[in-house]
């Protein structure tokens, strides 16, 4: 699990600074994405942190770094969720995000659900937390990762698209 966090956490810092690229190539104002990013930057600096404080086994008492592990998890959670719908929803803001918006919108949307339902199950629904808590934590953690490399992928067709100036001899 320790190189996973790592591997998505050096990862998804990679990722802000290629959208980052990417909208600035696009026309966007970074500012007005600056929620976005912060956001997603919880994420990733979150999962960084999480290789850090080893988690608890289940049935065993919390320990000091279970305890770090499981308030870092959380605010990570939230921040890639709330990240990727902020970042989503200023994509109109760009013609050629337009695009990419139409994909990445219902995603981060989606995350958004799987994680509110992962954070909030223990409170309202325990027994399907009990049954279905590993679930939902994968749901969530896989439509986010999916958001994260389908917007990659967006961007890596972008650039490979040419463009009018260079596809005329």
């Amino acid at each position: 699990m320790t190189i996973n966090f790592l591997n998505r956490g050096l990862l998804s810092l990679e990722f802000l600074f290629a959208l980052r690229g990417t909208i600035r190539l696009a026309g966007g104002d970074l500012s007005k994405y600056r929620t976005g990013f912060v956001l997603l930057g919880v994420w990733s600096v979150g999962a960084l942190l999480l290789a850090v404080f080893p988690t608890d086994v289940p049935a065993t008492p919390v320990s000091w770094h279970g305890a770090i592990h499981l308030v870092v998890a959380i605010f990570a959670f939230l921040g890639g969720a709330f990240g990727a719908l902020a970042l989503s929803t200023k994509m109109r803001e760009s013609e050629d995000l337009k695009r990419v918006r139409r994909f990445a919108l219902p995603v981060a949307a989606l995350a958004v659900v799987f994680c509110l339902l992962d954070l909030l199950a223990p409170f309202f629904a325990h027994h399907l937390n009990a049954d279905y808590g590993g679930l939902l934590e994968r749901l969530f953690l896989g439509t986010e990762l999916f958001w994260i490399a389908g917007i990659s992928l967006l961007m890596l067709r972008r650039r490979a698209e040419p463009t009018v100036a260079s596809a005329t001899p």
